[in-house]
């Protein structure tokens, strides 16, 4: 639907955007929408998630290297957190850190965000890129167009090469 949305729509209008965004995020905190996880989560996310990319759209979200980075790893991320995650777990029970402290659980919190988005970088960047770049030029040698998978707006672009 976001995706629809993003491509063959014009975008909503800003403040009607940053209501929804709002809306969203109320309706996720405040667990209102009763039901399974697809709607008393599910739909908050959905409109996060088409507020932001209709303020994206708008250029009136600031272009951040980071974020930026952390999405085009977001695949990297996305395979490889639960296996850091029970890796740090581990190392985190031999160091005698678990306990019933709040300081405790949003520490293991905050090491294991910094930790998985690290490494899924690392990942995204010795492993996932290259690959990508080598499938293009393979694909490019082998039909004379090449499908660029653009992480930022994840749309299919074809490029035509030149006789």
């Amino acid at each position: 639907v976001v995706g629809y949305l993003f491509l063959y729509k014009n975008p909503m209008p800003t403040l009607l955007s940053v209501i929804v965004f709002i809306l969203g995020w109320a309706l996720l905190i405040s667990e209102i929408i009763p039901g399974d996880r697809l709607f008393a989560r599910g739909i908050p996310a959905l409109l996060i998630v088409l507020s932001a990319v209709n303020l994206e759209r708008r250029e009136l979200v600031p272009n951040i290297k980071l974020w930026n980075l952390l999405g085009d790893a977001s695949y990297s991320i996305y395979l490889s957190h639960l296996l850091i995650l029970f890796a740090l777990r581990f190392l985190w029970n031999k160091a005698k850190l678990i306990n019933e402290s709040a300081v405790s659980a949003y520490s293991f919190a905050s090491v294991s965000m910094i930790l998985v988005a690290a490494i899924g970088i690392l990942i995204y960047m010795i492993i996932e890129r290259p690959l990508l770049r080598l499938g293009q030029r393979l694909y490019r040698g082998i039909s004379g167009t090449v499908d660029l998978l653009v992480p930022k707006a994840m749309l299919l672009v074809s490029v035509r090469r030149k006789p």
